[in-house]
């Protein structure tokens, strides 16, 4: 009795794949047959009968015909081409085949119809044979005991001799009994093989010679068709061992057969099912008909003499040839309609597919009977939605065409799991390439936006720029046109669109042009650069036109990968190698089942049942390929239903695999706020590369991307930096992203927060909403304090987050937040100081950004000049430098008018920014705290003016002056004006001696003594040189001053020395021996070329006598000829060279320099009585003739 829970199922009714005749399409094959094998005089020589066709033509169910009306004459061999795994081809395979065929001849019949066989089996004891035995012995054993008398036990008296004959009838059934008994024990288990002495043994059993199984069992062969009479072998399934040598052993055997008396001349035929292709393996050539490689029985000819053909013709009689009556081109509509008997539901185009490749009729009737199978387990009941027939169908024609393969797809393993994967790899690559695109586009989109306002903001960026600039030109601001191209704009049309289409996409050059002058230039490539704010790429509409037109191609690809399948790949397969599903060869009928779509991503579903659960092809085919094997698919299309399969499917440990890692299954959780979804989110923050790439493709196609960084936030450090990285890729706005992972912090974690991040949130307070509406705010100060944000503007929030955020000190510093955190009002240092709050010092830690607000905002540093110096003493020991900040920034009004108590360290700042009086207090105390550094002497060089108060000490005026007239770092004439305000006279030192311009300058100004002994006290020859050229009183002293011959050299040199000087110095030469030297005597003669000033005798004497150079002689002798007329042809003489030539009487000239000029001298001596007779100027010499010598005696 069937249970009531268990399903009542009908038989599938599978049909057998034995051959069957069917008489339209075998009949006129088996006719012809059963006629020869019938007909005796045409069957008389025909012993070997081919019936040819390839595989699945039929041959086996015209021989099913043949056998069915010959019976009783038909022996059947068939053998299977699996049997023969692991034999050698060539003879063991051969002799292989010949022992199977013998095994299936000699097993047919039972041994009692060859009792002459000596191939002995085991066997059923024959009762009726062993009864017969065993009466027989019981008669042996009768007879023997009544005639040999041994029977004398059995002696009777005479009243009972009648029962002697009961007796020994009873002594014979016991006999027989125990015989018979004896005999079924025996049988089967003893066997003597052989006998044998000590000398010598016989053995009783035919053993191997070696040879063949043909000729090892050839007798057992004859007197098997002997004794059976059976003279017709069909043999089947030869040609499968693609082995053509086993037919020539066939032939052979068929040849004995047929001449063997034995068989007393009775045919017999051996009918061979066969390819014709199988005689084509004998066409391989051997290097002679008998050589080495020939195998033994084959009669393969040279191919120059025979060919496949003839080689077929000449081995069968008679060749029954089968015409297809199925092929590629015809299966399928045979097929189809077999197929609709089995599932009307199977497509034509499916059976189109699979009959084109499949053209055996026993396999096709296998696929059916499987697909029968398949669909009650896989179809029936409705288990799995999104599963077809044809599908099923085209899978199980693939399992019985690849049926490893169809065994891996259980481990996935197989081929088709590994053009799964590598289609998901292409879809997501492709995907991730669309979603690129469109985030580029979409960034792109958001540049070229070119509104008013974007006009607007470019303009006055491009004002401030240019205002900036001009001063360094050497114009005046606000003076600027704008030319493009030949037309001029006019400074209001910088804020329009129009201007800005033109300065961007007209290609020409943006001229900066001041009273027609064109001052520079800018390129599109160079406003981009220089104005630091979003310029678009091109302008006009016409790119955002073309821009949406790309993203909308860019969402279309996306929605085409992710809907695609292996069908559509491979229409897309281009000879990229990463686009191709499909990389080598592949088998054309699962290439044409994939292109046909018929095999799709669901396959893994028709290879198995599965039960408890209602559940879609594609959940199925997800929990399968994706959720069970941890390898996500973030793509793989699922609707609602599909994911709650997947759950049901997966239970509570799909949550712990990253197989979870889908875009739709995210999408449904994240809606629903699964609590469930948290352990899968913990995954995610371990954010490794499966995560962080599950997050990306989030984030650019899921629905929920900032309630996904909400949820990962608090367990991720690394979300910001993420959102950085991806933001411009996604489709949500990066702020809300940013917003979410904000509000969602974790405080035990370090986040990695880039500035983008956080200037996102800085320039956003308001979408903060613990900040933006009243309440407590201090967990988002907080939060800000950990990622190190400081707010652009907190004016717009409620006071309490304002007092919350100044606090925690989480503020830019700018005019605008300063304000708020003052109070408003003044937002100089000093009242900021005074607010004891910790203001000051945030605006101390961030002096860079105050200085910029305060300077934007035209305020100064200080507005209380009493705080100045304690502020500027905070900020300086805060940061190096800030004095110096704050002192350039205050009033220019503001001084210290004593800086007697200001830290030694502000001295330089204040003195950098004249920001104290130049007055004698100040200027001692500074040099006494200190001494005169760069800063007061700068100071002092750009305002020397001193204020000395009458009463002031004249010693420490003196000390001070002296101190400020030493000081080379100071330039001479504020250290002249300097000393002027400070004394009368300034006393002379040996510092001064370096610098003459100083001595000058305090000689002009009177404040240096005019004496000898500031003569003496400026002590080097370059001060007192200044000085002498200075000095009203020198011709006084100068001679009686012991200046040394260099100096007295360069006063003759000098030609602001008074002539007066010179004069007296030059008298002087001789009674001096020290001014002797030929450098003093050289600047004598060059004074005395110049000024023609001569020289007295003795001076002109020790010159002439000098080793002075000729040039200084002559000059001073031209200069001196009125002083010494007797002596010039003496010195001229002296002179030597062509001077001296001139002396001599000649009838040529002579040539003479030009400089020094020689015209006073030559006067001279033409006047007098020597040989010059005249001279005169001639190609840049002083050409001098001579008289001609005169007559001896005369």
């Amino acid at each position: 009795m069937t249970d009531a829970s268990e399903t009542v199922t009908s038989p599938l009714r599978l049909e057998s794949l034995v051959p069957r005749f069917v008489s339209d399409q075998h009949g006129t094959y088996r006719d012809e047959l059963v006629d020869l094998l019938t007909d005796d005089d045409r069957r008389a020589r025909v012993w070997n009968i081919a019936l040819t066709g390839g595989y699945g033509s039929g041959k086996s169910s015209v021989l099913a015909g043949v056998r069915d009306q010959l019976g009783k004459r038909v022996v059947e061999i068939s053998l299977s081409s699996l049997s023969d795994v692991g034999v050698e081809r060539g003879d063991d395979l051969n002799n292989y085949i010949q022992k199977e065929i013998v095994k299936q001849l000699l097993y047919r019949e039972r041994p009692s119809r060859v009792p002459g066989s000596r191939f002995k089996r085991i066997s059923r004891l024959p009762v009726g044979r062993t009864l017969v035995a065993s009466a027989l012995v019981a008669v042996l054993i009768a007879l023997t005991l009544w005639i040999t008398g041994w029977g004398a036990p059995f002696q009777l008296a005479p009243a009972n001799e009648g029962m002697r004959v009961p007796l020994l009838l009873s002594a014979a059934l016991i006999a027989g009994v125990i015989a018979y008994v004896v005999m079924a024990l025996l049988h089967n288990r003893i066997r003597i093989d052989k006998l044998g002495t000590s000398a010598t043994s016989v053995s009783l059993t035919a053993e191997s010679d070696g040879g063949s199984y043909f000729d090892e069992y050839l007798d057992e062969i004859v007197y098997f068709f002997e004794k059976t009479r059976r003279d017709i072998v069909i043999i089947e399934d030869l040609d499968r061992f693609e082995d053509p040598t086993i037919y020539a052993s066939l032939r052979e055997l068929n040849t004995v057969l047929n001449t063997s008396r034995q068989l007393r001349k009775r045919p017999v035929h051996f009918v061979y099912a066969v390819r014709d292709s199988i005689f084509e393996d004998l066409e391989v050539p051997r290097d002679t008909p008998d050589g080495p490689d020939a195998a033994p029985g084959v009669w393969q000819a040279d191919r120059g003499l025979s060919d496949a053909a003839t080689q077929r013709t000449k081995f069968f009689e008679l060749v029954v040839p089968i015409v297809p009556f199925i092929t590629h081109r015809s299966s399928a509509d045979l097929l189809f309609d077999l197929a609709a008997e089995v599932d009307s539901a199977i497509s034509f185009e499916a059976v189109r597919v699979v009959a084109k490749h499949v053209t055996d009729m026993r396999l096709l009737r296998n696929i059916l009977n499987e697909f029968r199978v398949f669909h009650a387990r896989v179809l029936a009941g409705g288990k799995l939605g999104g599963l077809t027939s044809s599908g099923l169908f085209a899978l199980v024609a693939y399992k019985n065409t690849h049926m490893k393969q169809f065994e891996l797809i259980r481990v996935g393993s197989s081929e088709l799991d590994v053009l799964y994967r590598r289609s998901r790899e292409i879809i997501a690559s492709g995907m991730d390439t669309a979603s690129a695109t469109l985030a580029a586009l979409r960034e792109q989109g958001t540049q070229i936006a070119a509104t008013d306002a974007r006009a607007e903001q470019l303009g006055a960026a491009l004002q401030d720029l240019v205002e900036r600039w001009l001063p360094r030109v050497h114009r005046r601001g606000h003076t600027a046109t704008y030319r493009i191209g030949g037309a001029d704009w006019a400074p209001a049309a910088l804020s329009t669109a129009r201007f800005w289409e033109a300065a961007i996409d007209s290609g020409h050059a943006l001229q900066v042009v001041v009273n027609g002058e064109v001052l520079f230039e800018l390129t599109a490539d160079e406003i981009a650069a220089d104005l630091g704010v979003p310029v678009p790429a091109r302008w006009s509409d016409q790119v955002v036109a073309d821009t949406a037109a790309a993203s909308e191609d860019a969402r279309a690809e996306l929605q085409w990968y992710r809907t695609a399948d292996f069908q559509q790949l491979l229409m897309r397969q281009t000879s990229d190698s990463s686009s191709r599903l499909i990389r080598g060869t592949v088998d054309p009928l699962l290439h044409d089942l994939l292109a046909e779509g018929l095999i799709d991503r669901n396959f893994a579903l028709y290879a198995s049942e599965f039960y408890g659960v209602i559940a879609s092809a594609a959940a199925m085919t997800y929990v399968i390929q994706h959720l069970q094997a941890d390898t996500p698919d973030h793509d793989y299309p699922l609707d609602e239903k599909d994911v709650d399969a997947v759950l049901e499917l997966g239970g509570p440990r799909a949550f712990e695999s990253t197989g979870l890692f889908n875009i739709a299954i995210y999408d449904q959780l994240l809606a629903r706020e699964d609590g469930r979804l948290a352990k899968n989110i913990a995954a995610l923050a371990v954010a490794d590369p499966a995560a962080v790439g599950f997050m990306r493709s989030y984030l650019q196609r899921g629905r929920l991307p900032a309630t996904l960084i909400s949820r990962v936030a608090a367990q991720w450090d690394g979300v910001f930096k993420f959102i950085d990285t991806e933001g411009p890729a996604v489709a949500a706005d990066q702020l809300d992203l940013v917003v979410a992972a904000f509000e969602s912090l974790n405080p035990e974690l370090e986040y990695e927060v880039p500035d983008d991040v956080k200037r996102l949130l800085a320039e956003n307070p308001g979408r903060l909403t613990e900040l933006s509406a009243d309440g407590t705010p201090q967990r988002a100060t907080a939060a800000l304090t950990q990622l190190g944000v400081r707010l652009a503007d907190i004016r717009a929030l409620p006071p309490a987050a304002q007092r919350s955020v100044v606090v925690a000190r989480r503020y830019e510093v700018n005019a605008p937040n300063l304000e708020v955190a003052v109070g408003g009002g003044d937002i100089a240092l000093d009242a900021i100081m005074q607010l004891e709050d910790p203001t000051f010092d945030h605006v101390l830690g961030h002096f860079e950004a105050y200085l910029s607000s305060i300077d934007a905002s035209h305020r100064p540093s200080i507005t209380d000049v009493d705080m100045a110096v304690d502020v500027m003493e905070a900020a300086e020991l805060s940061r190096a430098g800030a004095a110096s900040e704050i002192a350039r920034r205050m009033p220019a009004e503001m001084l210290i008018r004593d800086i007697n108590a200001v830290p030694a360290t502000l001295l330089p700042v204040l003195a950098e920014s004249h920001r104290f009086p130049l007055t004698f207090a100040n200027v001692t105390n500074y040099i006494a705290v200190r001494s005169l550094d760069a800063p007061l002497i700068e100071y002092l060089a750009a305002s020397p003016t001193l204020a000395v108060p009458p009463e002031t000490d004249v010693t420490a005026r003196i000390t001070l002056a002296a101190r400020l007239v030493s000081e080379d770092e100071l330039d001479v004439a504020a250290r002249v004006t300097l000393a002027g305000q400070l004394v009368d006279t300034v006393p002379a030192s040996r510092s001064m001696g370096d610098e003459a311009d100083l001595v000058t300058a305090l000689m002009n100004a009177g404040l240096l003594d005019d004496s000898a002994s500031t003569f003496q006290a400026l002590a080097t020859a370059h001060a007192q040189e200044a000085f002498v050229v200075e000095s009203q009183t020198a011709p006084d002293w100068i001679v009686s001053s012991n200046a040394s011959a260099t100096l007295v050299a360069s006063l003759l040199r000098n030609p602001d020395v008074s002539p007066r000087v010179k004069t007296l110095l030059a008298d002087a030469i001789p009674r001096n021996a020290a001014w002797g030297s030929t450098d003093m005597l050289e600047a004598l003669g060059a004074w005395a070329e110049v000024t023609r000033e001569p020289l007295p005798a003795e001076t002109l004497q020790l010159m002439q006598m000098s080793g002075a150079s000729t040039s200084s002689k002559v000059a001073a002798l031209s200069a001196s000829v009125a002083t010494v007329p007797g002596l010039v042809p003496q010195y001229v003489a002296q002179l030597g060279g062509a001077y001296a030539e001139v002396l001599q009487p000649a009838n040529t000239y002579v040539d003479l320099p030009l400089v020094p000029d020689p015209t006073p001298f030559l006067e001279l001596l033409k006047d007098s009585d020597t040989a010059v007779s005249s001279f005169n100027e001639v190609d840049g010499v002083m050409r001098v003739y001579r008289h001609r010598p005169r007559p001896n005696g005369d």
